[in-house]
């Protein structure tokens, strides 16, 4: 875990291994910069010159100056021109501390300075706060190494120990609060990766409860775990069905947060947990896009909302919150569903299943029903990798979202272009219900031909499950997994959907 110390000494003074310096495009090296390095006999701006180095984005310039004890790091870092949109300097800023970060561990550099920026005039949001919990929460997840099954001590990456903050210190209070919020969420993000990145013998539905029941016991949650036998007898026929090919036993797990403020809205957030899906009998292929390779990121929908869980009991926002995790396996044995089976749900409609593959919504047809039903809360936020039409449809950058609902349409964007995990609203129009009608059952769990639109129809499908509360579903089928070209992540999970759920539960109230 990296420590963090916020100072407001220069920093040039400050006793670390490296520093470094986020520069915008076009930039102005400072004096104190340049006459510091001068002596050493160093024209730092020659040698920008000579490295054609302006401030560009996921640009850099590394140099080594002597100290009493050896050398010191310096890395000045681009992050591009401040734009007129605030969630793209913001996502700058983040490349460009994962940049840092990767060059001080390419360094074997320990102990790492940054200098964050006083703010942005262009958006009085962008302060030295939110820059603190942006530079502390991104250095934590770009911190994050999946390496604890390799013996070799060599082959593990070396990790950063300590970040050290060098702010003008004007509103201390305030920078102190975002940089404890940060380190809370950057924890969050990477216990959430670690549990989608274990692999499926080591993360399994029993392995889910014992995490989420040591969460409830270390942070005062409320929990309630409906084993497989208690879902049957509940009428959850999506849920057992995709289990019954599992020698696994399917879970349904809800986690509570109860504020202390009277009369609190109620938020829920449910997870697709599916910790292996092997397509059941409609088997996926072994390799390549889509395949079972990489399938036990699944269960990230679950993950997401068990670390945002966590998170807010910590927190505590001024809203009550469930979180439901639907957790199981999908495999191919003896008692497993098969194209053409009809399930029963909990809400009693019927689903004809016409590929085993497109198991997610069994699930959450399940969870949504019963959460509506029986926690009645005021809105439900669904979570899940759920379609492989919504990675072509909006790539790995954006997850898609669908609503009928425009305020928490909006509420849910404003989230996600504050801590980075962007949503893109999709079409959810009636239009395209008729293609999830089954002409045997109420509905099939995959379109009729020439509607098209599989992350939309698989959509409507959730929807079937929802009466009157305000819902939205997230389809995190692009971003939770081998995201390319954010040096804070590097490959496998992400952790998506922690920040954002986070986010909506601590500024659910606030008025614009």
């Amino acid at each position: 875990m990296v420590k963090i110390n916020t100072i407001t000494e220069s920093i040039l003074e400050v006793k670390t291994d490296g520093i470094a310096f986020i520069l915008e495009d076009g930039f102005e090296v400072s004096k104190d910069i340049k006459n510091k390095i001068k002596e050493f006999g160093i024209d730092i701006l020659k040698l920008f010159k000579k490295q054609n180095f302006t401030g560009k984005a996921k640009s850099s310039v590394s140099i080594l100056i002597p100290e009493k004890n050896g050398f010191k790091n310096v890395f000045f870092v681009g992050m591009g021109c401040c734009c007129n949109k605030m969630e793209k300097i913001a996502e700058n800023y983040r490349q460009a501390i994962g940049i840092a970060i990767g060059l001080a561990e390419k360094n074997n550099i320990e102990s790492l300075a940054i200098e964050i920026p006083e703010g942005c005039k262009k958006f009085k949001e962008l302060n030295e706060a939110y820059f603190a919990h942006q530079t502390v929460k991104t250095a934590i997840v770009a911190s994050y190494k999946f390496n604890e099954f390799l013996t070799s001590k060599e082959k593990k990456d070396k990790k950063l120990k300590e970040l050290i903050l060098v702010s003008k210190g004007k509103n201390k209070k305030l920078i102190e609060e975002s940089v404890e919020l940060a380190k809370v969420l950057g924890n969050a993000v990477n216990e959430a990766r670690r549990w989608i990145d274990l692999p499926a013998n080591k993360f399994y539905p029993a392995i889910a409860e014992e995490e989420a029941r040591k969460i409830a016991k270390e942070q005062g949650l409320k929990i309630k775990v409906f084993g497989e036998d208690q879902i049957k007898k509940m009428g959850m026929g999506g849920l057992a069905g995709v289990s019954s090919g599992s020698e696994q036993d399917c879970k349904f797990i809800i986690l509570e947060y109860k504020t202390s403020k009277k009369n609190a809205k109620t938020l829920a957030f449910i997870g697709k947990g599916v910790t292996f899906d092997s397509g059941g009998l409609s088997l996926k292929p072994s390799r390549g896009p889509g395949s079972m390779e990489t399938m036990k990121e699944d269960m990230s929908g679950a993950s997401a909302v068990l670390g945002a869980m966590k998170a807010i009991a910590q927190l505590k926002p001024d809203v009550n919150v469930f979180g439901v995790l639907a957790v199981t396996e999908n495999l191919p044995g003896d008692g497993a569903l098969k194209p053409g089976d009809i399930v029963t749900f909990y809400n009693g409609k019927t689903g004809e299943v016409l590929n085993t593959d497109a198991e997610g919504r069994l699930i959450l047809a399940d969870a949504l029903a019963y959460t509506e039903k029986e926690l009645k809360p005021d809105v439900m936020i669904d979570i899940a990798t759920l379609t492989g039409a919504c990675v072509y449809a909006v790539g790995p950058f954006y997850s898609g979202l669908f609503s009928c609902n425009e305020n928490l349409i909006e509420k849910i964007k404003e989230a996600g272009n504050i801590t980075g995990d962007k949503v893109w609203p999709l079409p959810i129009d009636s239009d395209y219900r008729k293609a999830m009608l089954s002409d045997i059952a109420d509905v099939r769990n995959t379109s009729k031909p020439g509607y098209y639109a599989g992350a939309t129809t698989a959509a409507l499908f959730l929807k079937e499950f929802v009466k009157e509360t305000e819902w939205a579903h997230i389809d995190i089928g692009g971003t939770a997994f081998n995201v390319p070209d954010r040096p804070y992540l590097g490959n496998g999970a992400t952790g998506v959907g922690v920040s954002l759920l986070v986010e909506l539960a601590m500024n659910w109230n606030k008025k614009k």
